[in-house]
């Protein structure tokens, strides 16, 4: 059997009011396998995908059981849940303006979390940034990582997005 990265187990989210947001979703995602969340607009797809990684709003109560990459999420501790985000898994918001610093250049964004947290000397986290751009077939790369967020159009900086998420190598 298939490594199983996110499964998610009658997850539900209810506001501090007692207004649901999420109702017993259930779902898995093994490696190799790309798995689609349809459904009309409002409908929860972004918020599960914001629960995996502790993304809900403040005062929201979760139940049930959501695990990414066998941990368990749902009630974890908070160092716990970043240490996911940096190891595990990442996120790609639909909006790449959203989720970017525009005074800070494109290398800045993609080599932060290299130098930091992974502790990459500056130079081994600029070679990973230009690679991980060129993946993402990104023309030019050396001078797009010189560049800030308003010089790119809609989709290039969805591909930045993409590329930054993969920096630290996430299982899913």
């Amino acid at each position: 059997m298939a490594s199983r990265l996110l499964e998610v187990s009658e997850l539900t989210l209810t506001l501090a009011d007692g207004t649901p947001l999420l109702r017993g979703v259930t779902l898995h995602v093994d490696a190799g396998e790309t798995v689609g969340l349809v459904g009309e607009s409002g409908s929860g797809k972004s918020l599960t995908a914001r629960a995996a990684l502790g993304l809900t709003p403040a005062a929201a109560t979760l139940g049930g059981s959501m695990r990414v990459t066998g941990r368990e999420m749902v009630g974890a501790h908070r160092k716990d849940v970043l240490r996911v985000r940096r190891e595990g898994a990442a996120m790609v918001f639909q909006d790449p303006r959203s989720g970017i610093n525009p005074m800070r250049t494109i290398g800045d964004h993609m080599t932060e979390t290299m130098r930091l947290v992974e502790h990459c000397s500056a130079a081994d986290a600029h070679t990973r940034a230009l690679d991980l751009l060129d993946a993402v077939r990104l023309p030019d790369p050396r001078a797009h990582l010189r560049q800030h967020p308003h010089e790119f159009s809609g989709g290039m900086l969805q591909r930045v997005m993409i590329a930054g998420a993969l920096t630290s190598s996430p299982s899913c």
